[in-house]
């Protein structure tokens, strides 16, 4: 689940203005996709377990982002391929948000 985290904290602009203000270099690949994030917080997702908010607000998830996307430019990953598994991430939090009801109460 780590992952969905280390999005969530790129993602969120107060996290990156932290880090510039305290000089930490931040987003190796700035070129990431990560809209499918803005705007959402751990909290918002019925997938990440309802303790995410302390994973969510730890600084060490926006630090780790940085080593996820060095790791996958060492293996041979682009900007665009890396940008398409964001959204695709990003897209499964969002689906689990969906609600199914019957309509005139018929089945499934």
């Amino acid at each position: 689940f780590h992952i969905f985290y280390q999005a969530l904290a790129a993602a969120d602009p107060d996290a990156a203005a932290g880090a510039a203000a305290a000089g930490s270099s931040r987003f190796v690949d700035a070129a990431v996709d990560l809209s499918g994030f803005l705007s959402d917080t751990a909290e918002s997702f019925r997938y990440l377990p309802s303790m995410s908010w302390s994973f969510a607000h730890n600084p060490v998830e926006a630090e780790d982002f940085d080593a996820t996307l060095l790791a996958m430019r060492a293996v041979g990953f682009h900007t665009s391929e890396m940008s398409d598994i964001f959204r695709t991430l990003a897209a499964v939090l969002h689906l689990g948000n969906i609600d199914f009801s019957s309509k005139d109460g018929e089945t499934a």
